[in-house]
């Protein structure tokens, strides 16, 4: 049995379009999410505000991307040999390649913690 010719092109698409490579996870609203590949790739970690949250495994020390959808500031933390250092990361904001803090990434608070910024 033949299909028509724009049923075989939809279906093409349908395949093309699952078979494309994606995100791992997407950002969940109210949450700040962080992968451990450029581009919301790997494995993810998403982050609740409300107090502090030690990074998931899979993405501590080892970020390279995130996506801020927690409705509101949020800030990253990272404690190193000279104290520690805070990142904000405002609603909405979103970084696909994050080589600035990608080793830095220990934890997220909703406050700065009294670390300075950095």
């Amino acid at each position: 049995m033949r299909l028509p010719i724009a049923l075989t092109g939809v279906a093409a698409l349908l395949l093309a379009l699952s078979a494309a490579p994606g995100p791992a996870a997407a950002a969940v609203p109210g949450k700040a999410c962080f992968w451990s590949e450029p581009g919301q790739a790997g494995h993810a970690w998403c982050y609740s505000p409300g107090g502090y949250a030690e990074a998931g495994p899979s993405v501590r020390r080892h970020a390279r991307s995130f996506d801020n959808r927690s409705g509101g500031s949020v800030h990253a933390i990272h404690f190193g040999d000279r104290g520690c250092f805070h990142r904000e990361l405002r609603v909405d904001d979103y970084d696909d390649d994050w080589t600035a803090w990608a080793a830095r990434l220990d934890g997220v608070s909703d406050t700065t913690m009294g670390c300075a910024q950095g």
